[in-house]
């Protein structure tokens, strides 16, 4: 997976892009390659899960060259390791089936259900468009902290949280348009119906070894 090291052009802290919907590259920025793990491997931390999360789907959707979302969730294992396979159960059967993701138009409603075992982080990618969607998919939309404040309050409800004790620490990651990774820490201090186009950007934390080139 080709990835930038360094940082794309920027204009009053807003990313530029060309015509085609590509990142403009910084003066000094250079092309280099990411090598994607594996759901299967064990990452020492979640957010270097959730960008091996994120390389894959973006590789997925490339090679398809489906405009859909994807969204998942990181794991933390018994050995402390983190990942972002999982089971699934298939609805109506007895039976289960490794996932790594689920796609949609919308992540409210595309999301692997329950949460898995070890849950503690959700991800998401949102889809590569022309310069002016670009520009509005760099951040979470509007109803982008709906699925994981939802995720947290099944995960407290196993936990046999009261209904009004403190929810478990859980974080949300994007994939936005420019090719960046960006957690957002403690998602579940925010309300369940918060609008995630009213989220400060400098809540916002940049992760991974560089941008993913998109275009």
């Amino acid at each position: 997976m080709n990835i930038v090291l360094g940082a794309p052009v920027n204009d009053r802290n807003r990313t530029v892009f060309d015509r085609r919907g590509g990142i403009e590259l910084a003066r000094g920025a250079t092309l280099s390659t990411y090598p994607i793990r594996g759901p299967e491997h064990h990452f020492t931390t979640p957010d270097e899960a959730a960008f091996d999360a994120i390389a894959l789907a973006r590789a997925v959707t490339g090679a398809l060259d489906d405009g859909n979302e994807k969204t998942g969730y990181i794991i933390k294992r018994s050995d402390g390791t983190f990942g972002y396979g999982y089971p699934y159960q298939l609805a109506g059967m007895n039976l289960s089936i490794p996932r790594t993701s689920s796609a949609g138009w919308d992540l409210k409603a595309a999301i692997d259900w329950p949460p898995p075992e070890g849950a503690i982080a959700m991800w998401h990618i949102h889809p590569v468009g022309g310069e002016g969607d670009n520009a509005a998919n760099i951040y979470f939309g509007e109803g982008d902290v709906i699925a994981p404040r939802k995720a947290v309050n099944e995960i407290a409800m196993r936990m046999n949280r009261a209904p009004n004790g403190p929810l478990p620490a859980f974080d949300a990651y994007l994939g936005g348009s420019d090719g960046a990774v960006r957690a957002v820490r403690n998602i579940q201090s925010y309300p369940k119906t918060y609008d995630g186009r009213n989220l400060r950007r400098d809540k916002y934390i940049l992760v991974g070894p560089g941008f993913f080139k998109l275009r």
